[in-house]
């Protein structure tokens, strides 16, 4: 399904997680996930909006990479991968396999000199050998927690670990924050919502939306002068998270949909001065806070401030698998009366055994440094007795 991280539609039915058939194997390629995990393909493709390659490969235990914005042509995508003419923030072509090597063989096949001849809006840049990288000469960022939604114990553990292994390789990883993160999604909200969907409406003609996008069409629907109100109430319940959704999704004029976009500009500009400041080739961090959903799970979890982020700054963002939930370590998440941590919590329970991947980012047109990384990542996790290699199915 485009636009959440579960691939379940009414015309082809529900894909299923292959190392637990009650878990979604993510979305929106999370049909493509399922089949490599499974051993049924070598490669896939696919679009990432948000996530939508990212997150399958974490839930199923693969790995990919959604290059910098514009190294590909999407003048062949379909019209309901993006908004057609919405620029602010571009689907980006990707591949997926299990390993790294396959990974880079797909996309420097598909970058292959020459897009800009028929695609003006790809720059001619030269496709960089990943081997040519020198570990011991990077410098990375390491965070868990982004500020926004903290990460299931595994997924920290997996991300201290890689920066671990990297150190041990000479590589300087330090920790370090984020600059913003709610400011960044609050901007990627709104450009992706301003049109009031009315494109996804149009998509769906007399179609009734699934589920999971059935409630974000409500909130977008809602009149400006119910909004106040309804954000207040929610706050009295203890519902902050769908409360500062409802805050940041409004129809937008041309007026304010360029602020907005210059806004986008000028957080891109403050990011990369905090990677500047610290001299940071790349960074790694968690690609979801949670390991794989179960079925349904996505209308309430649509987590996506850990892979959206690198969709809103373009940045080259890729996907490595680690290792898998340990017995124990399944949550150490708080009760709490918001609805999206208590399912979050619930998601959490019953997950030992579940794939869990890092994410690395590397700067713009530096898809090298972030696939010499991975493959140093994958080289150290695959010696690990809990790393994914197969579902036993």
């Amino acid at each position: 399904m485009l636009r959440y991280y579960e691939a379940d539609n009414p015309v082809y039915g529900r894909s299923y997680n292959p190392w637990n058939l009650d878990r979604t194997p993510g979305g929106s390629s999370g049909g493509e996930a399922a089949i490599i995990a499974a051993g049924g393909s070598p490669l896939g493709l696919g679009g990432d909006f948000g996530g939508s390659l990212r997150v399958p490969a974490h839930f199923c235990g693969l790995t990919t990479l959604k290059p910098t914005t514009a190294l590909l042509s999407n003048l062949d995508n379909p019209a309901h991968l993006a908004v057609t003419g919405q620029e602010a923030i571009v689907p980006q072509l990707g591949a997926m396999a299990r390993s790294v090597a396959d990974v880079a063989l797909g996309l420097r096949l598909l970058a292959a000199p020459g897009q800009e001849v028929f695609d003006p809006t790809i720059p001619p840049v030269q496709w960089r050998d990943p081997a040519q990288v020198t570990l011991g000469s990077l410098r990375v960022a390491m965070y868990t927690d982004d500020g926004l939604f903290p990460a299931a114990p595994a997924i920290r553990r997996a991300t201290h670990e890689a920066a671990a292994a990297l150190r041990a390789q000479g590589v300087v990883v330090e920790q370090w924050s984020p600059p913003d993160v709610s400011e960044g999604m609050a901007l990627l909200v709104g450009l992706m919502g301003a049109d009031g969907f009315a494109s996804l409406k149009r998509l769906l003609g007399h179609d009734k939306p699934a589920k999971q996008l059935a409630g974000l069409l409500q909130l977008a629907s809602l009149p400006g002068f119910v909004r106040p109100t309804m954000r207040a109430t929610l706050h009295l319940l203890g519902q902050h998270r769908l409360a500062n959704t409802m805050r940041d999704l409004n129809t937008l004029t041309a007026d304010q949909l360029w602020q907005l976009v210059a806004q986008r500009t000028h957080y891109r500009a403050r990011f990369l001065a905090a990677l500047d400041a610290g001299r940071y080739d790349a960074i790694i961090c968690p690609p979801y806070p949670l390991p794989a959903l179960t079925h349904g799970a996505s209308s309430s979890l649509g987590l996506f401030s850990y892979t959206a982020l690198y969709n809103l700054l373009g940045m080259p963002a890729g996907v490595v698998p680690a290792t898998r939930v340990r017995p124990g370590e399944e949550s150490d998440r708080p009760q709490s009366k918001d609805g999206v941590e208590k399912a979050a919590k619930q998601v959490e329970m019953n997950s030992a055994g579940l794939p869990v991947g890092v994410q690395v980012v590397a700067r713009h047109w530096r898809e090298d440094v972030a696939l010499a990384l991975m493959s140093a990542l994958e080289d150290h996790f695959r010696q690990q007795p809990d790393y994914p290699t197969r579902p036993e199915i």
